[in-house]
């Protein structure tokens, strides 16, 4: 059964600017996900990184088949779409797909901390918009929230102060089928990249 998002896919545009442009992808359900966890390794060594370039190599399909299907053969394809501008900060989308719908979608950007935008701020404005109640979330980046769709499309924002002036930010969006804590592992495991 495919299903319409209604969630803003390109959220992240609006974190300088204010608002938000939505599109429309179609959502594939993921195989159910039992309980037990898989964990991912990480390099944060701490030392100033690269710039965001991409947003699929933050996350490859073999990591997040691991989380989501805790190993099981349901590979999942990575997409990079097209980079967005927004007033020179780039913001980048990678859709995972399988049979053609997407499953999941990673959006990530990074920005200068200046004039008072903070990872915190940026949230705290997005959780605003939001139609729903957020729900903070913990052990994911300096702050983050988790809220549904009025089509119980799950919708997990990320942010943390990076190496210098930057903040980086990420959302991650997907179907009812996935529990909030599936989503959250994986927005773990992306931020610890950053």
């Amino acid at each position: 059964m495919t299903r319409r998002w209604v969630v803003s896919i390109s959220t992240l545009s609006f974190l300088a600017v204010g608002c938000a442009a939505n599109e429309n992808p179609p959502a594939a359900q993921p195989p159910a996900a039992n309980s037990s966890s898989t964990s991912l390794t990480t390099s944060n060594t701490g030392q100033q990184s690269a710039p965001i370039t991409a947003a699929c190599p933050l996350l490859s399909n073999d990591d997040l088949t691991r989380l989501l299907n805790n190993g099981k053969d349901a590979k999942l394809t990575p997409t990079e779409r097209k980079p967005e501008d927004d007033d020179g900060n780039k913001i980048y989308r990678c859709a995972y797909t399988r049979g053609g719908n997407t499953a999941l979608e990673l959006i990530a950007r990074e920005f200068p901390a200046t004039n008072g935008r903070s990872a915190a701020s940026a949230i705290d404005s997005m959780s605003q918009a939001a139609k729903s109640k957020p729900t903070p979330v913990s052990g994911v980046g300096e702050t983050a929230v988790f809220y549904e769709t009025s089509d119980g499309t799950g919708v997990l924002l990320a942010g943390a102060k990076h190496s210098g002036d930057n903040v980086r930010l990420i959302a991650l969006t997907g179907p009812k089928v996935l529990p909030q804590q599936k989503l959250t592992e994986v927005a773990a495991a992306v931020m610890a990249r950053l």
